[in-house]
C-alpha cells in the first residue's frame, strides 16, 4: 500500500489461507509470510513482486519474528503433540537450527541485537514440563538460558527500543507485566481490563498501548508505572492488534 495515497499498489496470494506478515528485511526488499495452514515460509521480493516458497518448516507456523539484521527468521509452532522453534537463514531459506519446545507456544519477541528470543508458552502454571512461562533463548545455540514464570498465558509481548524491558500481555490472568531483561525478573505488574490481547510501545517509549478481547478502547498506560493515563474509544468491536507509529500515532486492527 502507498501510505501517501492510502491506495493498494499490489496484492499477493500464496493460496494457503491464514497468512500473516512474519517480518521484513531491514531495507524492506523482502517480506516473509507465514501461515498456520502452510508448512512453508513464503518470500516476497517487494521490488519485483515475485513470490516463492521459502524454508520448509514441516508444519504450519503462526508465530514468527525477524532479527533486526534481517539474517535470521525464528518460527515456532506445535507439530502433533510437540512444539518446535526453528532458525532460518534468510539468504538461503534453509533451517539452520532447531530445538524442541513444550507445546502451545503463544508468541515470540526478539531483542535488538538478535542475541535473545523470548518465547511464550501457554500451559499449566503448576507444571514444570508444560509451564505458563516465557523462555529466554540464546539464538547462537538455540538453547534456553532462562525461564520466567508468569501467572497465566502471555498472548503478546513487546520490547522497548534498547531491549531492556519486555512488556507482556497476560491474557488469562488479565495482567500487564514488565520484565527486566538483564535479570529476567518481573519488576512490575498491573491489573488490566479483561483479556489483554495485544500490546505496543510508543516510538518514544513513554506509553504502552493495550487492546483487549472485550473492549472497544485502546488503553494508554504510562510505560514505567503502568498507570492508565488515557482511554481511546475506537467505536469498534473485536480489536485484534495495536501498532504505534513513528510519529506517535496509532494503528488498530479490528474485525467487523
Amino acid at each position: 500500500m502507498d501510505t501517501r495515497t492510502q491506495t493498494i499498489v499490489h496484492s499477493y496470494s500464496p493460496e494457503t489461507g491464514g497468512e500473516t506478515l512474519g517480518g521484513l528485511s531491514p531495507n524492506g526488499d523482502h517480506a516473509y509470510i507465514n501461515s498456520r495452514y502452510s508448512n512453508y515460509i513464503w518470500e516476497i521480493d517487494t521490488k519485483t513482486h515475485d513470490i516463492k516458497k521459502g524454508a520448509d518448516l514441516e508444519s504450519g507456523s503462526p508465530y514468527m519474528v525477524v532479527s533486526s539484521s534481517g539474517e535470521r527468521l525464528y518460527a515456532c509452532s506445535t507439530q502433533g503433540i510437540n512444539g518446535y522453534l526453528k532458525a532460518v537463514d534468510t539468504s538461503t531459506q534453509s533451517v539452520v537450527l532447531s530445538m524442541p519446545i513444550n507445546p502451545w507456544p503463544f508468541g515470540l519477541a526478539i531483542n535488538s541485537s538478535g542475541t535473545r528470543v523470548y518465547l511464550a508458552h501457554g500451559g499449566d502454571a503448576e507444571s514444570d514440563s508444560d509451564p505458563t512461562a516465557i523462555d529466554v533463548i540464546d539464538t547462537e545455540k538455540l538453547k534456553t538460558v532462562a525461564r520466567i514464570p508468569i501467572t497465566g498465558s502471555a498472548y503478546s509481548m513487546a520490547l522497548n527500543q534498547d531491549s531492556t524491558r519486555l512488556y507482556v500481555a497476560d491474557i488469562s490472568a488479565s495482567e500487564i507485566a514488565v520484565i527486566d531483561t538483564a535479570t529476567n525478573k518481573i519488576i512490575n505488574v498491573a491489573r488490566s481490563e479483561k483479556s489483554p490481547r495485544h500490546v505496543s510501545l510508543s516510538a518514544d517509549g513513554k506509553h504502552l498501548y493495550v487492546v483487549t478481547f472485550t473492549s472497544a478502547f485502546i488503553w494508554v498506560l504510562d510505560a514505567v508505572s503502568l498507570v492508565v493515563i488515557q482511554k481511546i474509544d475506537t467505536g469498534k468491536n473485536n480489536l485484534r492488534e495495536v501498532l504505534a507509529r513513528p510519529d506517535n500515532g496509532i494503528f488498530v486492527l479490528y474485525f467487523y
